[in-house]
């Protein structure tokens, strides 16, 4: 017979509060809370329970502290600690850690749950290794063929931790945000909201309350926010710690402007891209593209650039970086025709290459592809780097104005269904499929770092042309990188619209 022992649950008391540089620290005997003020309305919260703070969760965004932590002040009192900003007054109940959040008028904007209100569990995380008893499965999707991992074997990578933050919202508050997505949800109480990365889906870990604040999670995993019968909380699937940013402001848009300057603001787009873009599926050659800008312009129609979308490469080569020669001979001259007319041009490209490809070949050469896939390796700046080059080398030398990038999620489990799953089904598909050829900690920021590689990529060979990149996926911060989001492909409907 085997005793079942009960696991000691650690108090959540504050035992100590001590600041260090420009951080206050409150030591639980079940975690440490970090608290990092930023400006007067925006304050990092971070909780952890293995004694540290990894420096890479939320290297991503701005660190706007100040050295000397001058303009915010904290004082101990019998039953909580306050910390005062002059804009924001936060309250930390010294016999729980739970932290409620004022204006300096006294009026209540957030209150975490008055008990265990921070929660982290510990789990081993895997990496996989491809050898002779790696099993692929190859699917044809409308983004060209993908492979789909069944066996693998794995090696321990690290420990991470699934996080959750409860949270009591007020009775009347409505809350906003969280991305994009299909349903055409507008006021998030009182539903479930998964964040993954999808075909019809993209995820930004933002939430926006209309009283005047606003939540961002650092972390890049896949995430649940819930407000249901079965508790009100935002989990993340896989980080270091807890970690969240709370931004207040008089209205959305000062908010919103905090987000901004966490994440980076929004680059200058060119003018004409505020114009009218035109595709179809597809335009087939160069004759074609240059005799459809002269019957725009002969039927006095107002247009600002043209699109070829996809088979651009030769073949079946899918996702190769240069024109097919037979029917784009010289698209130097097809763009200058083009240009003649007061037409750009856009060329959709993607992240994952066919393995016939010269691309593809060279990624796998240099060992810059994700494990077992045909996708390039985005979160190395190396992947990034070659990704450019082949785009530079291929099409923008011809003088392409502006990227389409399409299918950058870029895994997309729900393209192997013949019935759309259920939403907790199709997050938990994505968190499988993801994790097996990436980082699951950064997993639903694949499509931050691939425009990343495009906008540094170009910035880096020319000032006199801005970076746009319609893309469909992004997540916070992508802004900074001339992306312009496109919500996947919708169906053609009045209902679909009205979404």
């Amino acid at each position: 017979m085997h005793m079942l022992e009960v696991q000691h649950r650690k108090g959540r008391k504050i035992n100590r509060v001590y600041q260090e540089g420009k951080a206050l620290y409150l030591e639980q005997e079940s975690g440490l809370i970090r608290i990092l003020p930023q400006t007067d309305r925006i304050i990092r919260v971070s909780y952890t329970e293995n004694g540290g703070f990894a420096s890479e969760q939320g290297a991503q965004l701005a660190d706007l502290s100040l050295d000397g932590g001058s303009f915010w002040s904290w004082k101990e009192e019998e039953k909580e600690i306050r910390v005062d900003t002059g804009y924001l007054r936060m309250r930390i109940a010294r016999g729980t850690g739970s932290i409620s959040y004022e204006r300096a008028d006294g009026s209540l904007l957030l209150a975490e749950r008055d008990r265990e209100s921070k929660c982290v569990e510990a789990f081993d995380s895997y990496r996989m290794v491809v050898n002779e008893n790696t099993q692929i499965e190859e699917i044809q999707t409308p983004d060209g063929i993908k492979r789909r991992i069944r066996e693998a074997d794995r090696v321990f990578d690290k420990k991470l931790y699934h996080t959750r933050l409860h949270l009591d919202f007020a009775p009347e508050e409505h809350l906003y945000g969280l991305g994009q997505a299909e349903e055409g949800v507008w006021n998030l109480r009182h539903t479930t909201q998964y964040l993954h990365q999808a075909n019809l889906k993209i995820a930004v870990p933002m939430l926006l309350s209309d009283k005047g604040y606003g939540i961002l999670l650092s972390t890049q995993s896949p995430a649940i926010f819930n407000d249901t019968q079965y508790g009100t909380y935002l989990y993340t699937e896989a980080d270091e710690y807890l970690d969240y940013y709370f931004l207040a402001g008089e209205c959305a848009d000062e908010v919103t402007g905090g987000f901004r300057m966490l994440t980076g603001k929004a680059a200058m787009l060119p003018r004409w891209a505020f114009g009218y873009i035109q595709s179809q599926e597809r335009y087939e050659s160069a004759v074609e593209l240059v005799e459809t800008a002269k019957r725009f312009r002969q039927e006095e129609i107002p247009l600002d650039a043209l699109v070829l979308d996809w088979m651009s490469w030769k073949g079946n080569l899918w996702g190769q970086k240069t024109f097919d020669g037979e029917r784009f001979p010289d698209p130097a001259d097809m763009i200058q025709k083009l240009h003649e007319q007061k037409v750009h041009f856009m060329i959709s490209i993607w992240p994952n290459m066919s393995e016939l490809s010269d691309n593809y070949q060279e990624f796998l050469e240099k060992g810059l592809l994700l494990p077992a896939s045909e996708i390039y390796d985005a979160f190395s700046e190396e992947g990034r780097r070659l990704y450019w080059e082949q785009a530079e080398r291929g099409l923008f030398r011809h003088g392409v104005d502006a990227w389409w990038c399409d299918s950058s999620e870029p895994v997309t489990p729900e393209w192997g269904r013949r019935c759309k799953p259920e939403p907790g089904e199709m997050y938990r598909e994505f968190v499988e499929a993801a994790g097996n050829c990436m980082p699951l900690q950064k997993s639903n920021a694949y499509g931050l770092y691939h425009a990343r590689a495009l906008y540094e990529g170009q910035r880096s060979c020319t000032e006199e042309k801005r970076v746009v990149n319609l893309t469909r996926n992004g997540y916070a911060g992508s802004q900074k990188y001339g992306t312009i989001l496109w919500s996947g492909d919708t169906y053609a409907s009045w209902d679909t619209l009205k979404k």
